[in-house]
């Protein structure tokens, strides 16, 4: 069999034995298939449990455990600490913070959920980045909010590596009456 190196030279120059190639190793009767659904299983278990375990216990510090020390959000490299930080604010202004995951997916080494966030806006962020920024000097509504969001996650050696989200903040800022609707 050849090696990664050599098949990926023969995409290019014999895409029929590549594709015939690919079936036979991603056949649901090899080993190699099986082990790589296997990780991409445990690799979406692993943000699930970054949700139940840390961050809808509001426990920043466990669910900063779950990325790995030099860990980047948001294309910032902010390691575990800063995710511990980011955590810690997220909380402070909406306490009961909740993620569920309604859908996700993973290949290769990321996997992508879109989650429903709910919350009560009861707070003020303390660093200037949180929510982009958004809510800064904004007294607290006591709102709640119901935000879709987008996560994809890098994963690697059962750590977060990178992190990054696309949020409905238009759709949160209306929810809070800080933006109005046009007519």
């Amino acid at each position: 069999m050849k090696d990664e190196g050599e098949r990926r030279k023969g995409i290019a120059l014999w895409p029929a034995v590549d594709v015939v190639l690919h079936w036979r190793l991603s056949s649901p009767a090899t080993g190699i298939a099986r082990e790589v659904r296997m990780l991409l299983e445990e690799n979406k278990r692993l943000v699930q449990r970054l949700y139940d375990e840390g961050l809808n216990r509001q426990d920043a510090r466990a669910g900063a455990a779950f990325y790995a020390l030099n860990a980047k959000n948001h294309g910032r490299e902010v390691g575990r600490a800063g995710m511990q930080k980011v955590f810690e604010m997220l909380f402070s202004v909406f306490p009961d913070f909740n993620y569920r995951i309604e859908e996700s997916t993973a290949e290769d080494d990321r996997v992508v959920c879109r989650v429903l966030m709910t919350g009560t806006h009861r707070g003020q962020p303390k660093l200037p980045d949180v929510f982009g920024g958004m809510l800064k000097g904004v007294a607290p509504t006591g709102k709640s909010v119901r935000v879709l969001q987008f996560h994809c996650f890098r994963i690697a050696g059962g750590e977060i590596t990178e992190h990054a989200a696309v949020r409905d903040d238009l759709g949160m800022l209306q929810q809070l009456g800080i933006v109005t609707r046009p007519a």
